[in-house]
């Protein structure tokens, strides 16, 4: 089975936004972590129904890797310009 998740709400058929990385959290796997070029946005998904619950931006450059903590609080983010971004995971 193949489900698309919608990343822009863009009606531009030339919106060209490239993901690099996407990956299910640990331990829980119940969220969905994304992230690439164009808007150098992380973004989390909800893996039940699909709906965004976070994005995390203010990257300079394009998310080339995200990943959780083994106990799923942290979130480290990899972006092309070799910065790593730390962020909290609270979950709802």
């Amino acid at each position: 089975m193949t489900t698309q998740i919608k990343w822009t709400d863009s009606k531009n058929p030339d919106d060209n936004t490239l993901l690099y990385t996407a990956q299910f959290s640990h331990p829980q796997r119940d969220l969905i972590i994304a992230g690439g070029a164009d808007k150098n946005v992380c973004k989390v998904f909800r893996a039940s129904n699909l709906e965004t619950v976070a994005v995390f931006g203010g990257m300079t450059k394009p998310v080339l890797t995200a990943d959780t903590s083994n106990d799923g609080s942290m979130l480290a983010i990899g972006t092309a310009n070799g910065s790593v971004h730390m962020k909290n995971l609270i979950y709802v």
